[in-house]
């Protein structure tokens, strides 16, 4: 397991696809999630009609916070391509609470589409993308912002959690 994620590592230092990496797979597990949950129709969950409102409920929840964090975003100068243009480091707020929370935020939304679909192996989709943003994405981007703001972020890493 350890070689498989020094070859990931050493792609992504090479290649550098990390900015695109997390849209991607946001995308990939919805339609996993979508996907499955229409190809194993009879494992569906027993509340169908509950499952869809919960569903619709995350998604549109989930919609709403990540309008309202990048918004807050905006305002203060940041940027959400972490790697390329962190000149900003923003710790209050919304970040108070999570170092990642627009990536939660999709997470819920993935979490939502899933319930949505109404079929427990739907849930695989939300897996891949927490796992792919948990194991590769954030470690990159946290020793990046290591590196441009050195102990300040450090201190922010110390006091706040990476999920929640």
């Amino acid at each position: 397991m350890s070689t498989i994620k020094g070859y990931i590592a050493a792609y992504i230092m090479k290649n550098k696809p990390l900015n695109t990496l997390p849209d991607l797979t946001l995308f990939a597990s919805i339609i996993i999630a979508l996907l499955l949950g229409k190809l194993f129709p009879d494992t569906q969950l027993s509340a169908a009609t509950v499952s869809s409102v919960v569903g619709a409920v995350l998604i549109v929840g989930s919609l709403g916070l990540s309008m309202a964090i990048l918004a807050f975003m905006i305002r203060r100068g940041g940027s959400t391509d972490v790697v390329k243009t962190s000149k900003l480091l923003i710790t209050d707020k919304y970040f108070r609470l999570s170092r990642n929370p627009l990536y939660l935020v999709e997470l819920l939304f993935v979490v939502g589409v899933a319930t949505f679909a109404g079929s427990p192996v739907s849930f695989i989709g939300p897996a891949i993308y927490f796992l792919v943003l948990n194991f590769v994405v954030i470690p990159h981007e946290e020793r990046e912002l290591e590196k441009v703001f050195g102990n300040k972020y450090l201190q922010y890493k110390q006091s706040t959690r990476r999920w929640l």
